[in-house]
């Protein structure tokens, strides 16, 4: 068992450079058509979206520099919380209100934060019983 391991071992390191041979050609010919793409992608850029590009690389320019904190490779996150949901709803609902539109007894904010809530317990009933399971 032992001169087999042995040998399989010798095979694999005599063949490395076999081995690293057939994976750089092929990540070669892969990195071709990579910049190809790459390149076509930022020339439409250029065409459609010329101030955008522009702006974009000055952040960027000034990022590297260390001049400014914020850094265009993070995106915005926006979320919305159950919190802020329930505020613009109330919001919507008030201005209804005061315009003398009226609302009803059963409102849409209401159904909305209904529904929500329904997922919530729907989630933590899923996760319950995911852990009794397990």
């Amino acid at each position: 068992m032992n001169d087999h391991c042995n040998h399989w071992n010798w095979r694999k390191t005599v063949h490395l450079s076999e081995s690293l041979l057939k994976k750089l050609l092929k990540a070669i010919s892969e990195a071709v058509v990579h910049r190809l793409a790459f390149e076509a992608f930022t020339d439409g850029l250029k065409i459609h979206h010329s101030a955008e590009l522009a702006l974009w690389e000055s952040q960027v320019v000034a990022w590297e520099e260390g001049r400014d904190s914020f850094c265009p490779y993070d995106l915005p996150v926006n979320t919305i919380t159950l919190s802020k949901l329930k505020l613009e709803l109330a919001a919507e609902e008030h201005q209804k209100e005061v315009d003398g539109k009226g609302t009803l007894d059963h409102t849409i904010s209401g159904m909305v934060i209904e529904a929500i809530e329904i997922e919530e317990v729907q989630h933590s009933l899923i996760a319950m019983l995911k852990k009794k399971n397990l």
